[in-house]
């Protein structure tokens, strides 16, 4: 098969590394925060300084990467400005995601239950593994 004329483009060659920072340390922190709140035995587990800190930094973040992104050339952006403004990228997102949050949601609960009435916190994450999404027996 013939090489794609734009394969040996040299601007296709670039990659953006401020942009990949910035979404990788905004995803970190995203889920620090998340599991920081998550599993805090205090009342005000939510508005401590250890929960807020991280999410408020990684939405900064975000915004700063969408700004980042809209003002570099289309040839070297993480995702280019085309295919977000079409709907139908939006739509094949959300759609992309359903399943997985309805697979997290049925584990967490059936987790909780197992664990209080039959097993170990071990046990259960044993037991519900193969039904996980990063489980190798999942095709």
């Amino acid at each position: 098969s013939p090489v794609p004329t734009d394969a040996e483009d040299p601007d296709h060659t670039k990659l953006d590394w401020f942009g990949v920072s910035l979404v990788t340390s905004a995803l970190v922190l995203f889920v620090l925060g998340i599991t920081s709140g998550a599993t805090s035995m205090h009342a005000a587990g939510w508005t401590r300084p250890i929960v807020l800190a991280p999410l408020i930094i990684s939405f900064f973040l975000t915004f700063t990467l969408f700004f980042w992104e809209h003002r570099l050339p289309t040839n070297i952006t993480l995702l280019p400005p085309e295919l977000t403004r079409r709907r139908s990228f939006v739509v094949l997102c959300v759609v992309g995601g359903l399943p997985l949050f309805w697979s997290t949601s049925v584990l967490f609960g059936f987790s909780t239950i197992w664990q209080d009435r039959y097993w170990s916190p071990l046990s259960c994450a044993l037991h519900l593994y193969v039904f996980s999404p990063a489980s190798p027996t999942r095709n």
